[in-house]
């Protein structure tokens, strides 16, 4: 039985993109990780860091210390999968769940609180690129906005509502009906960040700036 249309697409996608990275492998070296089981996270951290652009496409060794055994692709593998579950963890901060029934990952606008949190952002981009470019899984799934942003893609309504439901609904019915005298926002979003409530503005002058029905859909976008 053949495939969906969008399948056969995505499929051929995926054949030239796996060709065009194998073309990026250099011939010969190996980019070599030891790290420990126990401090995965900061240790990878560490190294990835350090390497050139150009190191991280060689072919992986990764091993384990105290652990005897050659990587012919199985421990980068588990290396890979056991890392990304402890980076992608909510508990670190720098990502979070969608919602509290999704396990889709978005990122966590508390983030900051880290000062390093742009560094481990950059080492998070590694880490996926490295997993992708070599052809393994991460322990993870991220949003549909946050691929498109990624793209640089627009985000739009649809997109919204696997993320949060309760804002596209809301979203769709200002829309949808005349909210003359209905509503009372502004271009400007609140964010209880640790207690401290912070407002960014949509736009410039945007806390002023009231919705009404001539600019609902500028709103909305």
């Amino acid at each position: 039985e053949s495939l969906p249309k969008y399948k056969r697409d995505l499929v051929a996608k995926q054949r030239v993109l796996r060709a065009e990275l194998q073309a990026l492998q250099p011939q010969s070296g190996h980019c070599r990780l030891e790290v420990s089981r126990t401090e995965i996270f900061e240790e990878s951290y560490r190294l990835v860091m350090k390497m050139r652009p150009k190191d991280m496409r060689k072919r992986l060794m990764v091993k384990f210390r105290g652990e005897e055994g050659l990587d012919y692709g199985g421990v980068a593998r588990e290396w890979l999968y056991l890392l990304s579950h402890e980076m992608l963890n909510p508990q670190y901060g720098l990502f979070q769940y969608s919602r509290e029934d999704n396990y889709t990952l978005q990122i966590n606008p508390d983030s900051s609180i880290n000062p390093e949190h742009l560094s481990y952002f950059h080492f998070a981009g590694r880490i996926i690129g490295i997993a992708v470019f070599h052809g393994h899984y991460i322990d993870g799934g991220f949003t549909t906005p946050f691929y498109k942003m990624l793209l640089n893609k627009p985000i739009t309504l649809i997109d919204i509502e696997g993320v949060d439901p309760e804002l596209h609904r809301s979203l769709t019915w200002m829309l949808d009906n005349n909210i003359t005298g209905i509503i009372d926002t502004t271009f400007s979003v609140e964010q209880n960040s640790f207690g401290v409530l912070r407002v960014h503005e949509l736009k410039p002058g945007g806390r002023d700036i009231l919705v009404n029905e001539d600019n609902k859909r500028e709103y909305v976008k």
